[in-house]
This record gives C-alpha cells, structure tokens and sequence, in this order.
C-alpha cells in the first residue's frame, strides 16, 4: 500500500541480484486509481539499481523512471542500533539539481519494510512525497 501526493495506491515491486550477483535490481509499478487527490489516478514505473562504491564505502542508488528523469543517491551514514537506511540525492538527470530527494527504509522485520521517498525545492526542508509498506510475499 502506498500513499502520498499521488493518492493512495497499490505497489508491485520486485528484487533480485543481477550480474553474478554484484548489483541489486529491483522493478517496481504503481498504480493509483482515479480518486478525490489524484482526478484522473495514474500508473509510475521505475527501476532502481543499487551497487556498492568501494572508494567510497557506501550504496549508491540509482533510479530510473518512466517519466525520464533519473536519480542518483548515496547511502547516508547510518544511525547505530536502527533498522534503517537512508539514501540522500547527489544528482538529477533531467530534473534541477537544486531540488534535494531523500529515500528512506525502515526495517520492521525481515520481510517488511517501509519506504519513505521525500523531496525539497529549492531552499526548502524535505517533505514527504510517498510513503509505501511493503510485505514479503510467500510462495
């Protein structure tokens, strides 16, 4: 279940290792119907890559979205003793640089989580765009 500027929503989302299992991969659809916040609903795909930076010792995520635009994160340094990582934008591909994004992960057990995604115009304090739990499905 999602929510936020979108309205509320339905996510599909998948993870799997690629490539001699060195990247994560992950695919990810939402779907928000017509509804009182969102007139006409809509449907966003991305894709998301995350990899290790050993120079740097941290995550970098990047993402790519249906609209064209692509994100690039670091992993932010992490909090001891929290079941959560926190991604902060380096930079925007067809999107302003000015703006900042943030997207977060917090780890309620090890088969759910809830993803935080939050953006800042320029000269602004981040806040909430979406906010998503996810569950594990079983087979």
């Amino acid at each position: 279940m999602s929510s936020g500027e979108a309205g509320d929503g339905e996510v599909t989302r998948k993870y799997s290792f690629v490539m001699n299992q060195r990247y994560m991969q992950e695919t990810n659809i939402s779907r928000y119907p017509a509804q009182a916040r969102n007139k006409t609903g809509e449907q966003h795909e991305h894709m998301s890559m995350f990899s290790y930076d050993k120079a740097r010792k941290l995550l970098v995520l990047r993402q790519f979205h249906i609209e064209g635009f692509v994100n690039t994160f670091r992993q932010s340094p992490s909090t001891e003793g929290q079941a959560l990582l926190v991604f902060d934008s380096e930079a925007f591909e067809n999107f302003s640089n000015a703006w900042k994004a943030r997207e977060s992960y917090e780890f309620l057990s090890a088969d759910e989580f809830v993803e935080t995604f939050e953006l800042a115009p320029p000269g602004n304090p981040f806040q909430v765009y979406s906010r998503t739990r996810l569950k594990r499905l079983t087979k």
